[in-house]
């Protein structure tokens, strides 16, 4: 009925769970092979979905359908660690990146909002459905919406925090909407929002809508990029004058030193040399470094 992953580091762990109240945790590695992990049976929860912790012992979390618990399993054997009801009964859940708040579908009048910890209900909201057939919720724009579909083709996108309806999305003229997926992506500067949704029926072929919204990504403005460029050349220049005086300072030495050596030199003489070497080398002036700097754009 469900299933999941969770990957850290060189290690993938997948977990399901089944109709018959089984759940499963296998760990998969780099040779293809699924090592199994544990194996358990619950007692009366049927999962209708799973999802591991963010945690180091990898505790799984097992929501059940037709009873509303919420299960922690250890992530070593399986053993129930903690219990808690979030509500009558679970169509589809879904948590958020923080782990702190998990949404479920609560069957009975729309999506509600909850802690993680405890299961507490922060938000419910209402969509009055008109039969209690399981439909996807989904979080979307970084955990700031809460999106769910409806037995009457409409999708209903809320604000999370304020439990307020912020746009209807006409999928169908009728028939229940419960597929649910959101995407964001990044084009050339530009930030989509796409979600899709697909229609459950019995008796047709299931028709498939897709909604983009785009919004563009904030740049700064072109002074300050002229600005930063001009500093940027200012200091390549400086940069560049500073680079062949210093050339020019070791090429100097190095002719001299040439010199000495052809003609045998003696350490007096060396030493006679490290004391002066200003006396020895030709000091740059800023006409200097200004020729050399047009000589070198030149090249």
């Amino acid at each position: 009925m469900c299933l999941t992953y969770d990957h850290a580091g060189d290690d993938t762990q997948i977990a399901s769970g089944t109709c018959d109240r089984h759940v499963q945790v296998w760990s998969f590695n780099f040779k293809g092979l699924l090592i199994p992990i544990f194996s358990v049976k619950l007692s009366t929860t049927i999962p209708c979905m799973v999802n591991f912790k963010h945690s180091a012992s990898r505790n799984l979390l097992v929501f059940g359908m037709y009873d509303g618990e919420v299960h922690t399993l250890w992530g070593t054997n399986g053993v129930i660690i903690a219990t808690y009801n979030a509500g009558p009964m679970i169509g589809h859940t879904a948590v958020d990146a923080s782990h702190m708040l998990f949404l479920i579908d609560n069957v009975m009048n729309g999506p509600s909002l909850h802690q993680l910890d405890d299961g507490a209900c922060i938000w419910t909201y209402n969509t009055d459905p008109v039969k209690t057939f399981p439909k996807q919720v989904i979080f979307g724009e970084k955990t700031t919406l809460v999106v769910g579909g409806s037995d009457t083709g409409i999708i209903y996108v809320f604000n999370k925090n304020e439990e307020t309806l912020k746009q209807e999305l006409q999928h169908a003229d009728k028939a229940q909407v419960q597929t649910v997926a959101i995407a964001s992506k990044t084009y050339d500067g530009t930030h989509h929002s796409i979600i899709f949704r697909a229609t459950s029926v019995n008796d047709a072929e299931p028709n498939i809508s897709i909604w983009s919204q785009q919004r563009k990504s904030v740049t700064m403005p072109t002074s300050n990029h002229l600005g930063s460029a001009f500093k940027n050349f200012i200091c390549g220049i400086f940069q560049l004058a500073v680079a062949m005086a210093l050339m020019a300072y070791i090429s100097t030495v190095m002719q001299f030193m040439g010199q000495r050596i052809t003609s045998g030199i003696s350490l007096e003489s060396l030493r006679e040399f490290w004391r002066k070497p200003v006396a020895q080398v030709h000091e740059l002036t800023n006409d200097d470094i200004h020729v050399l700097v047009e000589t070198y754009i030149e090249d």
